[in-house]
């Protein structure tokens, strides 16, 4: 029991560093962490008797980490992505956690008992012993719903951990190589998301369909990652271009569909360009400065000035008298 507990311990400081606001992003390692916690909930599940053998914190915490791990997935192929989404939704991992995190320790021992006299029908009649739960309880908390959230956590567990080995591409990376030339902190953050808040009401004017809810969605992934402290701008621009690309493509199909939207499009690419480029530094002091060769020759202009206080009297100092009866020869 005390390993146990010393598991159940380390993963939640795992889990606790990793929604640190102070953590620096290893994606292989922290993919791992949340396939780590996955497992080990999922084999705290005990279907046969309603039981979940975890520490309360641990289970609290799960929303917090699936929209994490819903936000770190974002750099990864998509279809692993919506694997993830569909197993949550489908086995209703987050209403279910939620519900036996929230429970106080009266309900769950009422539903480990109905667990284990559920089993036991002509005893429980026998005995006149029935057991009322609230709805929603009713709903989600059964063996059936247990045993789907086992499964569900196991196969999440699994998706995590091949996640974790796909190379991911490092935009940032890119910039900080370029970032002589073109910084993307330098954009202006506020500029873009007025933009965007422009392309989402043009967007929702236009006729409902297929592409203006695909265009939605992905202007709410680009939108959210602008609202952070530490905005990944790899995500950023290259969002903004597969817009553009598909609004070009869409124009072509469809002369004058997105003509609003496209040229919002356009705006912002155009605050992406002109913002993140890095004008060149003046050259500091000691630094050699490049000369043509007819600089020699130019005769710089006649200029105008006031001298100090200081060079007055030393030029004073400096002047000989002219005509001075005490001047010595």
């Amino acid at each position: 029991m005390a390993n146990g507990e010393s598991q159940e311990s380390r993963i939640l400081q795992r889990i606790e560093l990793l929604l640190s606001r102070y953590h620096e992003r290893d994606l292989a390692y922290d993919l791992d962490v949340v396939s780590d916690y996955y497992a080990f909930l999922a084999d705290r599940i005990d279907y046969e008797h309603m039981h979940v053998d975890s520490a309360r914190p641990l289970l609290e915490t799960f929303e917090s980490v699936f929209l994490w791990m819903k936000d770190a997935l974002l750099q990864y192929p998509e279809t692993i992505r919506q694997q993830v989404l569909d197993i949550i939704e489908e086995k209703q991992l987050c209403e279910i956690i939620s519900i036996i995190a929230n429970l106080s320790d009266s309900h769950l021992r009422r539903l480990q008992r109905r667990g284990f006299l559920g089993r036991l029908p002509r005893l429980n009649s026998f005995l006149g012993i029935s057991f009322v739960l609230p709805p929603k309880e009713r709903d989600y908390l059964s063996p059936t719903k247990l045993f789907d959230a086992k499964l569900g956590l196991k196969r999440l567990s699994q998706i995590l951990r091949f996640a974790s080995t796909v190379k991911v591409t490092d935009y940032d990376e890119t910039f900080r190589d370029f970032r002589d030339n073109y910084d993307p902190n330098l954009i202006d953050k506020d500029k873009l998301l007025a933009l965007t808040h422009i392309l989402r009401v043009q967007l929702n004017e236009a006729p409902e369909s297929r592409h203006t809810k695909l265009v939605l969605e992905r202007l709410d992934a680009i939108e959210s990652e602008l609202k952070k402290s530490r905005v990944r701008w790899g995500i950023v621009i290259t969002g903004f271009f597969v817009l553009y690309g598909f609004f070009a493509d869409i124009e072509t199909l469809h002369p004058g569909a997105f003509n609003r939207a496209t040229q919002t499009v356009k705006n912002i690419l155009n605050v992406l360009h002109q913002d993140g480029g890095v004008q060149k530094a003046t050259p500091r002091i000691g630094q050699s400065q490049s000369r043509s060769p007819d600089d020699d020759d130019r005769v710089p202009p006649k200029q105008t000035g006031l001298l100090t206080e200081e060079i007055k009297i030393r030029d004073d100092e400096n002047d000989e008298p002219e005509n001075d009866p005490d001047a010595v020869v």
